[in-house]
């Protein structure tokens, strides 16, 4: 909304005693919007606009922002992000990779502090876990032992229902045989050590 305050104010068409929604035309509307488009990605430009009307439809309620609205919808129609970020992303096997070679590193290490170990083994399971089974990252947070990390057999599985998915659908998932080990050793051995350096919170 400062955006568009400034807009008016730089092209002489901001009246300070006008009520907000007298402010707005679609000429204005429009010309404001191409400026944007000037200065910022599409996307950006979108979102923009979109807080605007959302700003108005609390400063101006008696107004009807219909025709706002449909713009701001053809708008997310017809942007598209002009950064490629798959381009920057890196390939799962190298995070597997780094995943592993933390937790090997800390199996190995015989100096750091038994703190530090179990951080490096904690960090390199995470990256593991999430190369293998890419939950979201609220849902990782909440995993309880027992409840979402279970074991069947030969692997540990994790598992979150309905009500704890964005989807509102169950979501499940074996993690790989390879990890075992690798888990059960944190869970014996470094879990503990990193608890103990908490506040006693549970977790």
């Amino acid at each position: 909304y400062g955006q568009w305050l400034a807009w008016l104010a730089r092209n002489g068409q901001l009246d300070v005693d006008a009520h907000p929604g007298e402010r707005v035309t679609p000429d204005r509307m429009q010309a404001f919007i191409e400026d944007l488009l000037q200065r910022v990605s599409p996307v950006s430009a979108t979102m923009m606009a979109g807080a605007l009307k959302r700003m108005l439809d609390v400063l101006a309620t008696d107004a009807d922002w219909s025709w706002l609205q449909a713009w701001v919808t053809n708008l997310k129609r017809s942007s598209r992000p002009q950064r490629n970020k798959f381009a920057h992303a890196v390939p799962p096997e190298f995070l597997m990779d780094l995943g592993l070679s933390l937790l090997e590193a800390a199996r190995d290490d015989r100096v750091s502090t038994s703190h530090l170990v179990s951080t490096m083994a904690r960090d390199g399971l995470m990256i593991a876990v999430l190369i293998c089974r890419p939950d979201r990252i609220s849902n990782f947070h909440q995993i309880e032992i027992g409840r979402h990390l279970l074991f069947d057999v030969d692997r540990y599985w994790l598992r979150f229902d309905g009500q704890e998915t964005k989807t509102g659908k169950v979501s499940q998932g074996e993690l790989p045989p390879g990890l075992t080990p690798w888990i059960e050793w944190y869970l014996h051995d470094h879990r503990s050590r990193l608890l103990a350096q908490g506040s006693g919170q549970p977790t």
